[in-house]
């Protein structure tokens, strides 16, 4: 028998998946050789989806290079939805996915939320500080700001009456607020004591201003930049496009120039009242690590940020569009040397925080150099690669969402395109509470250009498997903040997935890992299939609508209709009876109706009549 208040079966829950074209190949190599020449880091600050500067984004990631960073106060919940009925937390979700989307277009490094709710409209700053609370939205940020430590803040609201609603306006304060207090040990002491460091960036901008204001820097976003085929600005705005929920998918291209003003408010470095960059005054090259920072470097930092340096300029060197695996040799020595870095000056956390991200930047440069694919794909348990002379031809394999209790296998495949030799030394899935992977992988092999290397994994999903679901959640949407229980998650788009596949291969020497979140390939005829994020869900999903009725006492006995749809996830099928739980007093009719199902993807409707 199920009830009405049952965990939704997450209908938007695909995540963008797969690299762009752009990201991939000569261009996504040329980009990623890019952000391995500099230490510049920035973090963006809006209130809702859609807010962002995102051409800034692109050309800052894209362009220069910049590790960048996007941190939306709320996921907009309490805004329109143009694609279909879902409101609210719902809304909020879909948002989500099409700013995660998005954010693939601004070439986002991370993306945070905080974990207040947009609660509608409001032209009042103060509104927005007493339903959030100063404190709390101040205590995210600060804490945001403290693990993504950039170097300069960019805010794209002002912080007074310009910003128009009560929301942007509080980023605009609460960003300029949490500049100042980033840096303080003695600011949310609690989040020192959890083990974050206290991080004071070296500058602050706001955007909004206009051309004939007092700006600091002009920039154009218009810029033609070759390895997209399009300006930053044009690029994107085909990421904003994807917001459908709010504009409807409209693309609106600009030719020429797109200029932003911005005003740099605080600085803890010379720079002068014109700039050229969001950089002026920071040396961004990795051997000014310590000039950046503000340290005296120990004794042997020149040399080993001098060998990182080097690799990184004979790898520039030696990269050509027409083999960019060229670049490898180069890659894996400036991994090495960064590797060596890390243990030298592991007294140097800031330092060794750049470092690692110069670490994850070099095996991202190195994987894209080569060509190398990690797929990993759920299909059904037993399910056999076609074979004879049309296999070619044969339909891939689908399989339904994973439901509590079932099995399946996951067909994982490392592929290697580059013309470096690799040595395959593991390839594994790393599974969720809940999930076990049987023993057994490949055994350590070398690949050459082109070769493969696959093996099927049989995976067992518990009867008590926790559900695949938001990691925040709130009891009624009149509360202003999200509850989080997992702390693990706080601040991420979405929760971890729930299977994750994980190989680890050698080059020159060097071990390099690459990751991909298991999918499954569910069918969308007649334009063929789509790959999803494996999730585990319900067996059985119940929708009720309305999900919240308010009855007169006058109309205490005239009946309220309720539909409850349910909707299979179960395969094979399975049946049952559906009835509603109510309180001593009320009543429902039917008491209960059957229902059967005997594939995945059924759905029934069932109207009662509830008094």
């Amino acid at each position: 028998m199920f009830g009405v208040l049952v965990v939704l079966a997450g209908r938007y829950a695909l995540r963008a998946s797969g690299a762009l074209p752009q990201d991939t190949g000569a261009a996504g190599t040329w980009q990623r050789l890019l952000k391995l020449q500099t230490t510049a880091s920035a973090m963006h600050t809006t209130a809702h989806p859609d807010d962002e500067h995102g051409g800034m984004l692109a050309q800052l990631s894209r362009g220069y290079g910049a590790r960048v960073s996007l941190l939306t106060l709320n996921r907009g919940e309490s805004g329109d939805n143009a694609i279909g009925p879902e409101l609210f937390d719902a809304v909020g979700l879909i948002r989500t996915e099409e700013l995660i989307k998005a954010g693939q277009y601004y070439g986002l490094d991370h993306q945070y939320f905080t974990t207040v709710v947009d609660y509608g409209f409001s032209k009042q700053l103060e509104e927005a500080l007493v339903k959030w609370g100063r404190d709390n939205v101040l205590r995210d940020v600060v804490r945001v700001i403290r693990m993504d430590r950039p170097f300069v803040l960019v805010a794209r609201f002002q912080g007074n009456e310009r910003d128009g609603h009560g929301n942007h306006q509080t980023a605009g304060v609460i960003t300029q607020e949490a500049y100042r207090v980033a840096g303080d040990p003695n600011a949310f002491p609690e989040q020192i004591r959890a083990g974050l460091r206290p991080w004071q960036p070296f500058k602050l901008y706001m955007g909004g201003v206009r051309e004939d204001e007092d700006w600091t820097l002009r920039i154009d976003t218009g810029e033609y930049s070759p390895w997209l085929g399009d300006s930053y600005q044009t690029f994107s705005r085909i990421g904003l496009s994807f917001q459908r929920s709010q504009n409807s998918g409209r693309l609106i291209s600009q030719a020429g120039p797109s200029y932003g003003y911005y005003k740099r408010l605080a600085s803890r470095v010379t720079a002068p009242a014109k700039e050229m960059s969001f950089f002026d005054g920071i040396d961004t090259s990795i051997p000014g690590l310590f000039d950046a920072l503000k340290r005296t470097p120990p004794a042997r930092a020149p040399a080993l940020l001098g060998a990182i340096d080097a690799a990184v300029t004979e790898a520039a060197k030696g990269f050509t569009a027409m083999n960019p695996s060229a670049s490898v040799p180069a890659l894996a020595r400036g991994l090495a040397a960064t590797r060596s870095a890390i243990e030298a000056l592991s007294g140097e956390p800031d330092a060794v925080f750049l470092l690692r991200v110069k670490e994850q930047q070099f095996m991202d440069a190195i994987n894209t150099a080569l060509g190398i694919e990690l797929k990993a794909v759920a299909q059904p348990s037993g399910t056999k690669p076609p074979t004879g002379p049309f296999a070619a031809f044969a339909p891939p394999s689908t399989m339904g969402p994973a439901v509590p209790g079932s099995r399946f296998d996951v067909r994982t495949t490392l592929t290697n395109r580059g013309r470096s030799e690799i040595g395959l030394s593991v390839l594994e899935l790393r599974p969720a509470a809940g999930l076990r992977v049987a023993p057994g992988a490949p055994a350590p092999a070398p690949l050459a250009y082109n070769q493969s290397a696959a093996h099927t994994f049989v995976v067992t999903v518990a009867d008590d498997a926790p559900l695949s679901k938001p990691y925040f959640a709130r009891g009624s949407v009149a509360d202003s903040r999200y509850t989080v229980a997992d702390q693990d998650q706080l601040f991420k788009p979405a929760a971890d997935p729930a299977l994750v596949a994980r190989a680890e291969y050698s080059v020159g020497g060097v071990p390099v890992e690459i990751r991909s979140t298991v999918q499954r390939r569910e069918p969308h005829l007649p334009y063929g299939d789509e790959l999803r994020e494996l999730m585990i869900v319900p067996a059985i999903a119940v929708n009720v609508s309305p999900r919240t009725a308010v009855v007169p006492l006058a109309a205490r006995g005239k009946p309220v209709s309720v539909r409850v749809e349910l909707v299979n996830n179960a395969d094979p099928g399975v049946g049952g009876e559906l009835a509603l739980r109510v309180p001593s007093g009320w009543t429902a009719a039917p008491a209960s109706v059957p229902f059967a199902f005997a594939r995945p993807g059924e759905r029934a409707a069932f109207q009662f009549q509830v008094t």
